[in-house]
C-alpha cells in the first residue's frame, strides 16, 4: 500500500489469442455443424487471458455467433472453467444458443 492509501494492484493478465482462421480444418468444420450454418467472417478479440481463439462470426445466413475455444494445454484447468461459464450463461441468458463441450 502506498502513503495515500490506494489498494496495490494485481499485474494484469493478458494472453496471446490465437486467429479463428488459424484454428484446425476439423475444429472450424464443428463450429459451422453446431451453428448450423457456414461462417463467412470472423473477428478475432484480441484482449484476454485464455491464449485460445475468441472470436465474433458472421454466417452466410445473416447470423451472428461468439466463439471461445481451449485447450488444457498449458492451463489443465482451463476447460473446467469455460464449461462452468457455459453453465452460468445457460441460467442467466434463455435466449443465448450455447453449445455442449
Amino acid at each position: 500500500m502506498s502513503d495515500q492509501g490506494e489498494q496495490p494492484r494485481a499485474p494484469r493478465a493478458v494472453g496471446r489469442r490465437v486467429d479463428y482462421a488459424t484454428m484446425p480444418a476439423e475444429v472450424r468444420r464443428w463450429v459451422e455443424d453446431e451453428l448450423g450454418g457456414s461462417v463467412v467472417g470472423d473477428v478475432t478479440q484480441v484482449r484476454g487471458m485464455s491464449p485460445g481463439p475468441a472470436a465474433r462470426l458472421l454466417l452466410d445466413d445473416g447470423r451472428r455467433a461468439f466463439v471461445k475455444a481451449v485447450s488444457p494445454v498449458p492451463n489443465p484447468q482451463t476447460p473446467e472453467l469455460f464449461r462452468h461459464e457455459i453453465a452460468v450463461l445457460r441460467r442467466s441468458r434463455r435466449s443465448a444458443t450455447v453449445t455442449a463441450l
